[in-house]
């Protein structure tokens, strides 16, 4: 694609500038200023703010248990950022909430495999996934633990939460040509929208800088462009919400009017016949 060809305009987009209505983790904005005849969009460079909790509500702060009265509880984590000794003690007294005390959680120090024990059997219901907190803490099975006063983690605990994000767009949506997949085959066709993949690379509450590394143009056919809608999803497709705004930039290139140079031979060749 000879973008030489095609006019081109930087647009600059605030979260800040959203209709009203919208999340800034899923928004749209509007033009004043509409662009037509839209041929091909490259992201240019995304400013946004590390501001993505380990443990997020609607998505993985919730433990599924059985406590020693046989009875089946759900505990809610608060969401935020913690050390592996504040997320235990979070849990641990929430569990104890219900069972007056006889729960306890700890780590080893060498496989740093998480140890949930109690003074008399009880249930870890880890086919309950919704929304669950079992991956964080090393729990990746499926089945139930069952008949047993203590239960040992099959991994390493990881408190580290996302380490990227897909930003998606409407504007590039079922685009033909370049695009950004995933293999996860649930949601990887929803992928076909997306304009890039940012790593988190910077501290909790930080500025991220991200460039779009591969250049990559995405061909699209807007006759008419005046609104635009913009999501931050993890790799599930699950929305990322985040409290501080932030930017991208697009390069909008438009395909120039065609100018048909041919009218003044014509007008030469009247004028010669005139003459004679």
């Amino acid at each position: 694609m000879d973008l030489s060809k095609y006019h081109k305009s930087i647009l600059h987009i605030d979260s800040r500038d959203r209709e009203k209505g919208g999340s800034i983790h899923d928004f749209r904005v509007k033009l004043d200023l509409h662009r037509t005849e839209i041929k091909a969009v490259e992201l240019l460079q995304v400013e946004i703010p590390n501001v993505f909790p380990a443990v997020r509500e609607n998505f993985n702060n919730k433990l599924y248990f059985e406590d020693t009265s046989g009875t089946s509880r759900i505990t809610t984590i608060p969401e935020g950022n913690y050390t592996i000794n504040e997320l235990m003690k979070v849990i641990k007294d929430r569990m104890n909430g219900f069972s007056n005390g006889v729960f306890d959680l700890s780590y080893h120090s060498n496989t740093f495999k998480i140890k949930i024990e109690c003074d008399n059997d009880f249930k870890l219901f880890l086919s309950n996934q919704t929304n669950s907190i079992w991956n964080m803490l090393g729990f990746t099975g499926t089945t139930d633990l069952t008949g047993a006063d203590y239960y040992i983690a099959d991994s390493v605990f990881d408190l580290s939460g996302d380490h990227y994000i897909y930003l998606k767009s409407d504007l590039v949506n079922g685009c033909i040509g370049d695009s950004v997949m995933t293999t996860n085959k649930a949601v990887h066709r929803s992928f076909l929208a997306c304009l890039a993949k940012i790593s988190i690379t910077t501290s909790f509450g930080e500025i991220q800088h991200f460039q779009n590394p591969t250049k990559i143009i995405y061909k699209v056919d807007h006759k008419h462009l005046s609104s635009m809608n913009f999501q931050l999803q993890d790799n599930n497709g699950n929305p990322l919400e985040i409290t501080r705004d932030y930017s991208i930039s697009l390069i909008l290139y438009s395909k120039p009017k065609y100018v048909d140079y041919n009218f003044l031979s014509f007008n030469n060749k009247d004028k010669d016949n005139e003459n004679q």
